[in-house]
């Protein structure tokens, strides 16, 4: 009977549980488990030194966008943040995590091509983990 109702917990809390870009306090204490950090210009993936800058650029930026990329290479959900600096002054550094699709419930998601979705409200409202 434990073990039903564990399962159980665990099939339907998938349901319940939503992933969202890491806030800029997470990425501030390294609290971002399960994103993988990249390049904006290169796609590649960002080292120790690079990463490191990141994770101080992000104390002065705000989450910016987030993204949903089915076909991208390096996993397909993104999230970006940027220091204010202009209109689109996106960090050198972006997160990359092979989630579940976009939770487009909260109707802030918006088509920008055929198979991509962004988002740019806040983590909490640019949730993945819906269906398409």
């Amino acid at each position: 009977m434990k073990k039903i109702i564990a399962i159980s917990c665990l099939f339907f809390t998938q349901f319940i549980y939503a992933n969202t870009c890491p806030t800029t306090t997470d990425i501030k204490n390294n609290n971002f488990n399960g994103w993988r950090a990249f390049n904006i210009n290169s796609g590649e993936p960002l080292g120790h030194f690079a990463l490191e800058k990141f994770r101080k650029s992000i104390k002065k930026a705000h989450f910016a966008l987030a993204e949903w990329m089915p076909e991208a290479p390096e996993g397909p959900a993104h999230c970006y943040y940027a220091d204010g600096a202009g209109p689109q002054s996106y960090l050198e550094g972006y997160l990359v995590k092979g989630t579940e699709a976009p939770d487009t419930t909260s109707g802030k998601w918006w088509k920008e091509s055929l198979n991509v979705l962004k988002c740019n409200v806040s983590p909490d409202v640019c949730r993945f983990g819906g269906s398409i």
